[in-house]
């Protein structure tokens, strides 16, 4: 069973040292470049949520 990522909560909170996963997750991140409002709309308005329904998006 693979174990589950370490959380910020984990790093930061509990003083683990931070896995190589967590260094490059964390900067990709980083890097990542901002959305637009509008792609975070269209984005939100694409996305069904738990219960399945576009018409109620999240």
């Amino acid at each position: 069973m693979k174990e589950a990522p370490q959380t910020i909560q984990q790093v930061l909170g509990e003083g683990q040292e931070p896995t190589e996963e967590f260094v490059e997750e964390f900067k990709a991140l980083n890097e990542a470049p901002e959305l637009s409002d509008e792609e975070l709309e269209r984005q939100a308005l694409s996305a069904p949520g738990d219960d399945g329904d576009v018409r109620t998006p999240e």
